[in-house]
């Protein structure tokens, strides 16, 4: 009898964890969630490959750090993405009443000052921490909450190209419809790349909050941009839609302190008032993005490693030193675009 595919064991465990493990597990108890947390050395240690990636990440984005610092920086990022993903398990059981015991949201008054406008509101945040947990908040707290996601799964075209990294398996394709089924419990609504645009205007016609994932490799409006030291390829679409609409960007930043619920920053507003959109997204990258992620690098360590083994992918690397290929010349840079 032939050996399980390693790709289809990683699977399996993931399934372990979205059926069997969720299926016991309570919102209400989130002391036996941080209890099972403790176990991510064992995460940690079966993970030589993605760690040598993230290391190397954190050195490129972060090159004052010493070794024993960025060594410290990876645990650290693990230990934070073992509790994450647990947190993430109760994602579509958590109400008004259970949202404490795993998030505590600060700067309402910045996102209300925001929608006063009556242009909605866009909630921009990097691929840190627990970046779900705002999606059901901010839903569950009230507010017209829509999320621009890329479910389901890659286009044709990029599966047929790289089958190699797009699990298609069973067990994949059961983890996927449970993951989605736990999002869609929540009273939040959600956009796919699916869509069309004109339904991203009308959601913020509307004066809903609309999230999006600014570092999040769906999109074509790609740019060349400077990001953490390093020369990148973001998405402009962000800005150049609160530059044309007028809706303000709310920079959300959510991080995850030892022992107690995560915490979720909603930052002051950019107002595009009198910008353009190279303006908003400078401001939005250099006095927001860059700080906050100096300050809290152990929580983005996740998303530069998965970034990183995704490279051959597509033609936009999150960072263009990485590119497998020379593809990615055909993005303008800020100052050209």
């Amino acid at each position: 009898m032939p050996l399980p595919h390693p790709r289809e064991l990683r699977d399996f465990s993931r399934w372990m964890l979205w059926k069997p493990l969720r299926d016991r597990l309570s919102a209400e108890n989130p002391d036996r969630i941080r209890s099972i947390a403790k176990f991510w050395p064992a995460a940690y240690y079966a993970s030589i490959g993605q760690r040598k990636l993230m290391a190397d990440e954190y050195s490129r984005c972060f090159p004052a750090l010493s070794g024993a610092e960025i060594q410290s920086l990876v645990k650290s990022a693990y230990k934070i993405a073992w509790r994450t993903h647990l947190e993430e398990l109760v994602l579509g059981k958590l109400d008004a009443d259970t949202l404490p015991n795993f998030l505590t949201v600060n700067g309402q008054e910045n996102l209300q000052a925001a929608l006063s406008l009556k242009k909605g509101a866009l909630i921009l945040s990097p691929h840190a921490g627990n970046f779900m947990l705002p999606i059901a908040a901010l839903s569950i707290l009230g507010y017209n909450y829509t999320q621009y996601a890329a479910r389901g799964l890659p286009p044709q075209e990029m599966i047929d190209a790289n089958p190699h990294l797009v699990a298609l398996n069973k067990w994949a394709v059961a983890t996927r419809e449970i993951r989605e089924a736990n999002e869609d419990a929540l009273p939040a609504h959600y956009l796919t790349l699916h869509k069309s645009a004109r339904d991203i205007f009308r959601t913020l016609k509307k004066n809903h909050a609309f999230g999006i994932a600014f570092d999040g490799r769906v999109g074509t409006k790609w740019v060349q941009v400077e990001y953490l030291g390093r020369m990148a390829l973001l998405n402009s679409g962000p800005y150049r839609l609160s530059a044309s609409t007028g809706a303000p960007i709310v920079p959300t930043f959510t991080h995850t302190p030892e022992g107690i619920a995560g915490v979720c920053d909603l930052g002051e507003p950019i107002y595009p008032e009198g910008r353009d959109w190279k303006e908003i997204m400078t401001t939005f990258l250099r006095e927001r993005i860059e700080p906050w992620l100096s300050t809290h690098p152990e929580e983005y360590g996740v998303w530069l490693s998965h970034s990183r083994s995704r490279v051959e992918m597509d033609d936009h690397p999150l960072f263009i030193d990485n590119a497998v290929d020379e593809r990615w010349r055909r993005y303008p840079t800020l100052e050209n675009a």
